[in-house]
């Protein structure tokens, strides 16, 4: 009986302490949660940019095919990591379903850099499907970050 008293008195401090330190989700305010969108559809739309880029070098043969794999790799390392951000944060009840919205473009967005990746590795640099595709994210990416 003493044991359990011991482990509820450890887990009240514990949650206490995490209500006090501020253990919470950030939530910022709807002009806030703006800008942090606005900036992450800005530097996924910058990885998608290279992503297609590095595609269309790599297939005219015009740098080597390392090179293109590391930045492929840092691009779709950036994007998820821009993306990871965005989602982390509460977004204000206020915005109803904008956030939604945008995150479901910038997951889209991340998983075409994933995509575009993929392919480097595997030496298929002709892929002109997926080089549409990465052509038509950027550019909705960049409209979202204008209408916001």
């Amino acid at each position: 009986m003493s044991r359990l008293v011991v482990t509820l008195s450890l887990l009240l401090l514990l949650v206490t302490g995490c209500l006090v330190t501020g253990c919470t989700v950030s939530q910022p305010g709807p002009a806030d949660w703006r800008d942090q969108a606005r900036q992450t559809l800005d530097d996924v739309s910058s990885e998608v940019a290279t992503a297609r880029l590095v595609l269309g070098q790599l297939d005219a043969g015009k740098v080597p095919s390392s090179y293109g794999v590391t930045m492929a790799a840092d691009a779709e390392e950036a994007a998820s990591k821009a993306e990871e951000k965005l989602s982390s944060l509460q977004a204000p009840a206020s915005l109803g379903g904008l956030p939604d919205k945008v995150l479901s473009l910038i997951g889209r967005a991340t998983e075409a850099v994933q995509q575009a990746r993929e392919a480097v590795v595997d030496e298929r640099y002709d892929v002109p499907h997926l080089r549409r595709e990465l052509g038509r994210l950027h550019a909705a990416l960049d409209r979202r970050k204008a209408a916001l």
